[in-house]
């Protein structure tokens, strides 16, 4: 796991609780990763530390 921390500029809002993540940045690529959103409306990619946190008004999936 990347030690870099969640600061603002790597936290993405979503409304699907199912998201993918390849780095998104020439620097920081990685294979692509399906992830799925926590119950605490969250998840952090294990490649880049990236947050995908859930919209409050996203769509809630049973």
């Amino acid at each position: 796991m990347n030690p870099q921390k969640n600061s603002a500029f790597n936290v993405l809002h979503v409304d699907s609780k199912e998201v993918s993540c390849d780095g998104s940045v020439a620097d920081s690529k990685h294979p692509l990763v399906y992830l799925k959103i926590n119950e605490n409306g969250f998840v952090i990619c294990p490649y880049c530390s990236k947050k995908f946190q859930l919209n409050k008004t996203g769509k809630k999936h049973a």
